[in-house]
């Protein structure tokens, strides 16, 4: 599968989600923060694919996307829902790597990911509170976006009946002092297969060669690609 590769534009966080086997959709514009209300939902918006269709389809809570300059103690919470079609079940999984800024040394900020069975109530923003009904699971936690760090963490069973929802927090700590910018992209991908129902209605996922190459040729990667950049300084 080819991964794809990062098209921005400029501003002060950015992020591009892209769905198909390439590069397939641009992301720009500014999303003001919100203050978070518990028992609200807030508005999901489609991600158009362009690219080859698959498994996969996802939905942004905010779009398009662009994180605000944080400073330290703040944080920015956005949650993507993923939309399983043509199989009732698949393997999920999201990868996190580095892109050019990254060579760097630690940027000082930190990614965590949690898993909602449903939509996340709230609204997506700076310093978000959100909550999730059926109780969040952690995906990954504090995870430091600095030089070379790379990850592919398993999301579990994703249904068909079902649309599972991870909240993205980005933060940089109280007593951390922003790093220069960087960019990092965010890949989910799901994966089918063609074996027989089992009687509880789902179905099998052994570790057949033969299921896993006919689930490949059906794999969609859809990702996140975010850039961020340092502080707009005024020039006299």
């Amino acid at each position: 599968m080819t991964r794809p590769k990062p098209s921005c534009v400029s501003h002060p966080l950015r992020s591009c989600l892209a769905a198909g086997m390439a590069a397939a959709l641009l992301l720009s514009s500014a999303a003001t923060g919100h203050g978070a209300l518990r028992n609200d939902r807030e508005h999901m918006r489609e991600i158009s694919e362009t690219g080859q269709p698959g498994l996969l389809s996802l939905t942004s809570s905010v779009l398009p996307l662009e994180i605000p300059w944080l400073k330290p103690g703040d944080s920015f919470s956005w949650q993507i829902g993923l939309h399983l079609a043509e199989q009732p079940l698949a393997d999920g999984s999201v990868e996190f790597i580095p892109f050019g800024g990254l060579v760097q040394p630690a940027t000082n900020y930190l990614l965590t990911a949690r898993r909602c069975e449903k939509q996340w109530a709230g609204q997506s923003g700076t310093n978000a509170s959100m909550a999730c009904a059926s109780g969040a699971k952690i995906v990954l936690s504090d995870f430091p976006l600095g030089s070379g760090a790379t990850a592919k963490v398993p999301l579990g069973d994703i249904t068909a009946s079902a649309a599972p929802h991870i909240l993205f927090t980005l933060s940089l700590p109280k007593e951390a002092f922003p790093g220069d910018p960087f960019t990092f992209a965010i890949g989910f991908t799901a994966l089918g297969d063609d074996y027989p129902a089992r009687q509880d209605g789902l179905a099998e996922t052994g570790g057949r060669v033969s299921g896993f190459l006919t689930a490949a040729a059906a794999l969609l990667g859809a990702g996140l690609y975010v850039t961020l950049r340092g502080r707009r300084r005024n020039i006299l």
